[in-house]
C-alpha cells in the first residue's frame, strides 16, 4: 500500500462532527425546562442526576422527534446545555459530593461520590426570566 491510499482510506474513516446550532431563545427556553424540572423535584425532596434529567427531557420531546438520529443530536444539545447552565452561566450546580462529614479527617458518613453524574440543584438566587 502506498503512502497515498494509506491516508485516503484514514480520510474516509474519519467521523465528521456535525456543527450544532442553537438560538438564544432555544437556549432559554431549555433552560427553562431544565429549571422548572428541577425546582419541582426539589420540592418533593427528590434528587436528581443530570443523567436523570437528560433522560426526563428525551422523554419529554420523544413525541416531536421523528428519528433516532434527531434524538441523539437533541440528546446531545440538551447535554450541553445542562453543562453550560453549570458551568458558565452558574444557574445549576453540581452535587458531586452528598452528605454530612463526620468530626475525624478523611472519614465520611453517609456520603455519595458521583464522579461523572453529579446531582444538580437550581442555584437559590436564580428566578426565571420569561
Amino acid at each position: 500500500m502506498s503512502k497515498d491510499e494509506v491516508l485516503r482510506s484514514t480520510v474516509s474513516f474519519q467521523v465528521t462532527k456535525k456543527q450544532m446550532r442553537l438560538t438564544y431563545e432555544e437556549y432559554r427556553s431549555m433552560a427553562n425546562i431544565f429549571v422548572h424540572c428541577l425546582r419541582k423535584k426539589e420540592a418533593e425532596e427528590t434528587q436528581v442526576t443530570k443523567s436523570g434529567l437528560l433522560n426526563w427531557y428525551c422523554e419529554e420531546i420523544e413525541k416531536d422527534v421523528e428519528s433516532q438520529d434527531e434524538m441523539v443530536e437533541r440528546r446531545q444539545i440538551a447535554e450541553k446545555v445542562i453543562d453550560r447552565l453549570a458551568f458558565t452561566d452558574n444557574i445549576l450546580i453540581p452535587l458531586t459530593r452528598t452528605g454530612l462529614t463526620s468530626g475525624k479527617k478523611g472519614e465520611v458518613d453517609d456520603a455519595t461520590t458521583t464522579g461523572d453524574d453529579p446531582v444538580l440543584v437550581v442555584h437559590p438566587n436564580y428566578v426565571i426570566e420569561d
